[in-house]
């Protein structure tokens, strides 16, 4: 009963944070929300810091997981693997977790670079590692820098998702095609 009646409580937590910020959303509110009291709400959770730091570690788990990311990786073919793994994790990164993110990285919140970093970065390793493989095929030209082409990759298109969420404009497979498309015309041979 108590699990789901804090599932039910981070559930809120997330939709409320991801649309008014930690200092915008106050646990009464998430409370009322999730029919429980607030008195509830502080015996499952020790602070609303703890609550917010649920809610954005609910969030990111939702996202593609990176031995999925990994898998789609593995293509022989570096167009289809960058394509496929990308499009897939761009897929799978929601309104609310990005803004959720967003504000708790412009609000200091609930350590959220710590949070948020090692998911950006074990995907950075991932296309790197997959870069460095095209390398040793000469598919790609010898001076680029592995880590930081494939930070490059990724940086664009969390761009194009956050701008796409903040202008609630759809940017879909095709607006992913071109970054990817640019991204490979820039470091092949």
């Amino acid at each position: 009963m108590a699990s789901k009646i804090r599932s039910r409580i981070v559930t809120t937590a997330v939709e409320c944070f991801s649309e008014q910020g930690f200092h915008g959303c106050s646990t009464k509110e998430i409370a009322t929300k999730a029919n429980v009291t607030e008195g509830s709400l502080f015996r499952l959770f020790a602070s609303k810091d703890k609550l917010f730091e649920e809610a954005l570690d609910h969030s990111l788990a939702a996202l593609l997981p990176q031995s999925e990311f990994q898998k789609r990786l593995a293509q022989p073919d570096l167009r289809a693997a960058i394509l496929d793994a990308c499009s897939a994790m761009f897929s799978k990164i929601s309104r609310q977790t990005l803004r959720l993110a967003t504000y708790a990285l412009l609000e200091g919140k609930g350590r959220s670079s710590e949070k948020c970093a090692p998911h950006f970065e074990a995907r950075v390793s991932a296309v790197a590692s997959r870069i460095r493989l095209a390398l040793k095929s000469r598919k790609i030209r010898k001076d680029v820098n592995p880590k930081d082409a494939a930070r490059m990759l990724l940086l664009s298109l969390f761009h194009l998702r956050h701008h796409s969420v903040l202008l609630n404009a759809k940017a879909g497979k095709g607006a992913v095609e071109n970054i990817v498309e640019i991204w490979l015309r820039g470091i092949a041979t």
